[in-house]
């Protein structure tokens, strides 16, 4: 590879990183889409497995109004969570813990197998001494 083509490689890597950066930085969100996702992050404790937003029971629907209340007043997403984990602990939450920590893990390991292989697709193959005739 040449080094105008890894220069270009750099290039278009930083602009991915960057603007990844930015979309998790730049949270604008609406209150609706704010609301949609902590109903469903937030499990209904007296239901089994649904979330709040998915559940028909009425505990579940003043969860939702008091998620939608706590949302027009300023609060983020963390406060809320952390609101409802202090008065029902933290299996409240869905889709936490050691169930689905190789979904965080995942990315990257691949992320950094990928450096790895093109690090070493970079390097120059050691050469190896010529061997002599056998004996």
């Amino acid at each position: 590879m040449s080094k105008s083509q890894s220069f270009i490689w750099w290039i278009v890597t930083a602009l991915l990183a960057g603007s990844i950066a930015f979309g998790i930085l730049a949270d604008e969100r609406t209150n609706a889409e704010r609301l949609a996702y902590l109903g469903e992050r937030v499990a209904c404790p007296v239901c089994d497995g649904n979330s709040m937003a998915a559940s028909p029971a009425q505990f579940a629907q003043d969860m939702m109004t008091i998620t939608e209340e706590k949302i027009a007043a300023g609060e983020t997403d963390q406060e809320i969570i952390t609101y409802f984990e202090s008065r029902f602990g933290p299996e409240i939450l869905l889709g936490s813990g050691p169930r689905t920590a190789w979904l965080w893990g995942a990315p990257l390991v691949v992320l950094v197998g990928g450096a790895w292989l093109a690090v070493g697709r970079k390097r120059k193959p050691s050469e190896s001494p010529e061997e002599g005739p056998a004996t």
